[in-house]
């Protein structure tokens, strides 16, 4: 099967910051129409919203979660004062916010300049789009769909994610009636750019295992 994918990037990347991914996948193909897709795969805010998508597929979520903020004692999640200060920030001084997201994104190894890199091309993407993302992850609760969620889901996850915790992963799967969790134990949030080739293994696994 050939599988063409609509991706839906995390906060602060653009779609092509997936492609690497699903280039690895093999006959696979990025498509810019949700009509035209046959897979979904969402990385962080982008996976909240692949799961609202209106499409029934398989759908693969990276590093991400049905709820965002951490919802005491049941949730894991950011707490909700450090995303309004995350806010705050945005709005004065966006450069630096994205400075300090993608610091936090990074493995610890990653370079300084790979993060400048990211930043740059953080930069590049509308500030209105930014904004209404931060307001998206202080909004959406998607815990009330997952019991009915039956679309086959795959759940991929660095256990060292500082923005969306390998916990929040566990509990969005377990809540789920058809869907698998995969951990990597040397991985942080920015998972699809740390290795995409050892994400886009795990997702023809998934999609060869769910067409049959």
């Amino acid at each position: 099967m050939t599988w063409r994918a609509y991706v839906f990037p995390g906060w602060g990347f653009d779609s092509a910051s997936l492609e690497p991914v699903v280039s690895r996948i093999g006959g696979a193909a990025v498509v810019d129409r949700l009509e035209d897709a046959n897979l979904l795969i969402g990385w962080s805010l982008g996976g909240l919203r692949a799961l609202l998508a209106p499409a029934h597929m398989p759908t693969v979520l990276i590093a991400s979660t049905a709820r965002f903020l951490a919802d005491p004692p049941t949730w894991p999640g950011m707490p909700a004062a450090n995303l309004r200060a995350m806010q705050r920030l945005f709005a004065r001084e966006p450069e630096q916010a994205l400075r300090s997201f993608h610091t936090l994104c990074a493995r610890f190894d990653t370079s300084p300049d790979e993060i400048e890199s990211r930043v740059l091309n953080s930069l590049a993407i509308d500030a209105d789009i930014l904004k209404q993302g931060l307001l998206d992850l202080a909004r959406l609760d998607l815990r009330p769909i997952l019991p009915s969620y039956s679309r086959p889901t795959l759940l991929l996850h660095g256990a060292h994610d500082r923005v969306i915790s390998a916990a929040a992963a566990r509990a969005t799967a377990a809540c789920m009636p058809n869907a698998k969790l995969i951990i990597r134990s040397d991985a942080g949030h920015d998972l699809p750019l740390q290795d995409p080739e050892w994400v886009a293994d795990r997702i023809r696994e998934f999609v060869e295992s769910a067409s049959h």
